[in-house]
C-alpha cells in the first residue's frame, strides 16, 4: 500500500497546481504613435502536464508593416509550485531585434541564440508570459484583504530587471469588445515606467487591457476586441 501511494504522489503534486483558463483572443494594438492594427494572443495546453504555449500574432498594414514587420512573439511555460515557469521564449518581428531565451530550472541557467549563458533567477520570467504570472497571481490573490505585492524579475535580451506588481483595486472599464469590471494591477517603485493591466474576472480572468509607457509617453496598448 505505500509503495501504491508513492507511485501517487507525483500525480498529486501536478493536480494541485492552478490551471489557467485557455484563451483565444483579438486585440487593438498600437505602440507609440502608430495603430498597428489587430492581434491574436492565444493560450492553450501543451502535451506535457501543466504546461502552456502563449502566442501573440500581430499583423500591421501599409507602410507600419514595412518600418515594424509582424511582430510575433511565443512562450512556452508549466506552472510548478504555484508559480509560471517559462521554458522557451522567442521574439521576431523586423529582424534586428529578434531574439529567443532557454531557460533551464534545474541547472538554473538561461542562454539563447548567440547570448552568453547567464544565472536565472528563482522567480525569473520572459517579457511575455510576465502576463500570465500576473494573471495568475491576480486570481490566487483578488479575494485578500491585503494580498501584498507580487516580484518578478523580468528576464530580458540585455540583462535582467526587478518588477514589482500591486492590486489597485476595482474599475469599470470600456474597451472594444464591451465593458468589463476589471481590477487593475500596476508597477510600482519605478519613476520612469509604468505599466497596468486590467483583468476582468468575469471573463475567465482575461487580460481586457494593457498599458506601457515611459516617462509618461505611451510605448504600447492593447484593447480586448473580441
Amino acid at each position: 500500500m505505500r509503495f501504491f501511494l508513492l507511485l501517487l504522489l507525483p500525480w498529486a503534486a501536478n493536480a494541485a497546481e492552478p490551471q489557467l483558463p485557455l484563451s483565444n483572443d483579438t486585440y487593438e494594438v498600437s505602440w507609440r504613435e502608430y495603430a498597428l492594427g489587430d492581434g491574436t494572443v492565444t493560450l492553450e495546453k501543451t502535451a506535457k502536464s501543466n504546461c502552456y504555449r502563449y502566442r501573440s500574432v500581430t499583423e500591421p498594414a501599409g507602410l507600419v508593416k514595412m518600418f515594424y514587420g509582424s511582430p510575433s512573439e511565443t512562450s512556452e511555460f508549466c506552472i510548478e509550485g504555484g508559480r509560471v515557469r517559462p521554458r522557451h521564449f522567442e521574439f521576431s518581428g523586423n529582424g534586428e531585434d529578434d531574439y529567443r531565451l532557454d531557460f533551464n530550472w534545474k541547472k538554473r541557467r538561461v542562454s539563447g541564440g548567440e547570448l552568453p549563458e547567464r544565472a536565472l533567477a528563482a522567480d525569473g520570467v520572459d517579457h511575455f508570459s510576465i502576463q500570465q504570472a500576473v494573471r495568475l497571481w491576480v486570481m490566487k490573490n483578488a479575494g485578500k484583504k491585503k494580498p501584498g505585492n507580487l516580484k518578478l524579475t523580468l528576464v530580458e535580451k540585455n540583462g535582467d530587471s526587478v518588477y514589482t506588481f500591486a492590486i489597485r483595486g476595482r474599475e469599470a472599464l470600456e474597451v472594444p469588445a464591451g465593458s468589463f469590471d476589471c481590477i487593475r494591477i500596476e508597477l510600482v517603485g519605478h519613476d520612469r515606467k509604468q505599466i497596468r493591466y486590467w483583468i476582468a474576472p468575469d471573463r475567465d480572468w482575461s487580460l481586457v487591457k494593457l498599458e506601457h509607457r515611459k516617462d509618461k509617453k505611451q510605448q504600447l496598448m492593447l484593447e480586448l476586441k473580441s
